[in-house]
């Protein structure tokens, strides 16, 4: 599927499959992580693991998008 000749350029076709696998397994380790957490009954860390990732990823995006509205006046 990945090899040979491509219509797309093989820099492209490495960033996206390594940021597609990447990203997939990121968010698989996420998972299992909170996941074994709540299996070994540590529901406190497990909440703190969602919350914090989540919230943290979230806060991320708004400053993200709040100095790039700063820097390029996107609205």
């Amino acid at each position: 599927m990945f090899g040979g000749s491509s219509l797309i350029r093989e820099e492209y076709r490495v960033g996206l499959t390594v940021g597609v696998l990447g990203g997939y397994s990121t968010f698989s380790t996420f998972g299992l992580e909170t996941f074994n957490l709540a299996k070994d009954k540590e529901f406190a860390l497990a909440g703190m693991n969602l919350l914090l990732s989540c919230g943290v990823g979230v806060l991320a995006v708004w400053a993200g998008y709040r100095v790039a509205e700063y820097w390029f006046g996107v609205t």
